[in-house]
């Protein structure tokens, strides 16, 4: 049975996701593009799979659209393949799960390569910071239309941004899950190769998680990579605000006299069990947002201020994510630590209180510190700005 096209769009963006096609998915936003290509299991292509699932979903508030995806690959070991977009103001997370089953043989896996045709101004790179730390400011490059390796590593980048010269921005960053993103280095006989190179008619990145020097029978187990990718304009303008008030760990909204909706969340006191953990181990002032005590806190309090707050907007400031190495973050309790960093937590937060205060005519802001770094990324801006903004 013939698959339809699924069109989900925004304000100034759209996707197509085309079944059995060479392009996965069709990605515009203003005159930029981002072709999703097949995923490649060695030699074998995504796009050789039989669909069984095609659908499409919107909530009913037309806040969140998502996409959910599965193939089948009709050779050899039969190989499922799924993936499972969710779109949300401005950016878009990605989880692809590879059900590998029969001992298949592989000598690489490439995980959503990504095409970006036209001419691009210049290219951005974030490299994973140590733990414990925040993002830091990209490395650019300036391009000059000549064909050229801008990044290539057995350590995969955090973040690549891709700007125009209308100033439009395309940002693709790895998901939390780092270590498994990095898993071939534990793995014996297995290396990596994550590339950003400049062809002729666009940029070419490959996610090539596992490179074997010849064809490697894979374990039979399912394996799932998160990432996301996220839209902007580099010209973004805010307005921070002046005053704001501490937050506070298991308190709920309250309306007090002369003080905005305005929470920071570096003067919180942070308790250890939720606090971003560096490479000694030790907790550093920030929140990690995989922590699900902190993350339970942050809904519960958002649920008071939709039934309390009465400005038009709750403001969250200070609070950005960053690289942690806490396993029991993750449930993991027996690992002494486990590298993950929680942007796609924010993501999910973001859009989870987005969606609640909508139901009582608020509106949500999140901002890290005014001088971070994170500030130039549209993932981040996309949060920083209303929703009927973005």
């Amino acid at each position: 049975m013939e698959q339809e096209n699924i069109l989900v769009s925004g304000n100034d963006w759209q996707a197509e996701f085309t079944p059995q096609s060479e392009i996965a998915m069709l990605f515009e936003f203003g005159g930029s593009k981002c072709h999703l290509l097949p995923l490649k299991l060695g030699k074998i292509s995504e796009a050789y799979g039989l669909v069984k699932k095609n659908q499409y979903h919107r909530t009913v508030d037309g806040l969140r659209q998502s996409v959910n995806l599965s193939k089948v690959i009709p050779f050899g070991a039969e190989p499922n393949l799924r993936r499972e977009m969710a779109f949300f103001a401005n950016h878009a997370t990605v989880s692809s799960y590879i059900e590998l089953k029969g001992n298949l043989k592989i000598d690489n896996l490439n995980i959503d390569p990504l095409f970006l045709p036209g001419s691009w101004k210049r290219i951005g790179i974030i490299n994973i910071p140590a733990c414990g730390d925040s993002i830091p400011a990209p490395q650019w490059s300036e391009l000059d239309g000549t064909e050229q390796v801008i990044y290539d590593s057995e350590v995969p980048f955090l973040i690549c941004l891709l700007e125009n010269s209308d100033g439009e921005i395309i940002e693709i960053g790895i998901g939390n899950d780092l270590w498994r993103w990095q898993s071939a280095s534990s793995m014996d006989g297995a290396s990596a190769s994550f590339t950003v190179k400049v062809e002729t008619d666009g940029v070419k990145i490959d996610r090539n998680v596992f490179v074997f020097k010849e064809a490697t029978a894979m374990e039979n187990r399912p394996w799932r990579f998160k990432w996301y990718f996220a839209w902007g304009k580099s010209d973004s303008k805010f307005d921070y605000p002046e005053k704001s008030r501490p937050f506070a760990m298991n308190s709920k909204f309250s309306t007090e006299p002369d003080k905005p909706s305005v929470f920071d969340l570096t003067a919180a006191k942070i308790a250890d069990v939720t606090a971003v953990i560096n490479d000694e181990g030790k907790p550093v002032a920030a929140y990690c947002l995989e922590s699900k005590m902190i993350m339970k806190q942050l809904r519960k309090f958002i649920r008071s201020a939709a039934q309390h707050c009465s400005d038009d907007c709750l403001v969250f400031t200070g609070l950005e994510p960053h690289v942690c190495a806490s396993a029991s973050h993750l449930d993991r309790h027996k690992k002494a630590s486990l590298v993950h960093w929680d942007i796609m937590s924010l993501f999910d937060f973001y859009g989870w209180a987005s969606r609640q205060l909508d139901k009582a005519d608020l509106t949500l802001k999140i901002m890290p510190a005014e001088s971070s770094p994170a500030m130039l990324l549209p993932s981040i801006a996309g949060m920083a700005k209303l929703l009927n903004e973005s």
